[in-house]
């Protein structure tokens, strides 16, 4: 930490001074406003997590609370609870939590461990496209057979409602579809090339995907009361 204290010394006198305070291995006495307001930060995540868990806490016997699969599931989570800034996002971690307290065969798997780590990679904005897509997607297939060309222009509205609904444009929203899509929760299309309508010679339109098995799995687990991932 030699590096560090170089560093801390160089600014010791100026806000920035505050900040590297703040990087485990500095030491010394916190500025005590920023201390402050760090410490409001943890208490309030924790205290949405904690309310949303509540809701649930038939669940959390005593038996379930002291099992090893639960702790390790729940000292996985809490990291991520505490670097998640919106409400909303935190809400769903609870959830999860949750329903590995229902479900001790979740608890077990390493599956638990992926979708945390998942839902932690995800932005609230990204949880908001796929709450979005899933919602209207589901409304536009809903009781009509079933058909590709059912699903792509249900995938056309849905991008529509995206724009309105979250003020983005097509640029950002491509950029975000293709960050969900590494987390597994959305998968482009392969589409056919228009010059020679070879597969071999396909393109991957990331407009032209959809929600796959991770993703509704993973709803299954954080769903609200109304069925819906957020």
């Amino acid at each position: 930490m030699d590096i560090l204290k170089t560093v801390e010394g160089k600014y010791k006198d100026e806000p920035l001074g505050a900040l590297i305070q703040l990087v485990p291995g500095v030491g010394g006495a916190v500025d005590s406003y920023i201390s402050l307001k760090l410490n409001q930060m943890r208490e309030e995540r924790l205290r949405v997590f904690f309310d949303a868990l509540s809701k649930g806490k038939e669940h959390l016997t005593k038996e379930v609370i002291e099992s090893n699969d639960f702790l390790h599931c729940y000292f996985s989570t809490l990291p991520a609870v505490l670097r998640s800034r919106r409400k909303e996002k935190i809400t769903l971690f609870s959830r999860l939590l949750l329903s590995a307290a229902e479900n001790t065969d979740f608890a077990s798997s390493d599956k638990y461990e992926i979708y945390n780590s998942i839902l932690d990679d995800l932005s609230f904005y990204e949880i908001q496209i796929l709450s979005i897509f899933d919602r209207h997607f589901t409304d536009l297939i809903k009781d009509k057979t079933y058909s590709v060309d059912v699903e792509i222009k249900a995938l056309e509205e849905s991008v529509k409602l995206t724009y309105e609904t979250l003020g983005i444009d097509e640029c950002m929203l491509k950029a975000s579809l293709l960050r969900i899509e590494r987390t597994g929760c959305y998968g482009s299309r392969a589409v056919l090339s228009p010059k020679n309508n070879l597969m071999l010679n396909s393109i991957l339109s990331v407009f032209q995907g959809k929600l796959t098995d991770v993703y509704y799995d993973l709803k299954k687990y954080v769903k609200n009361e109304e069925g819906n991932f957020c």
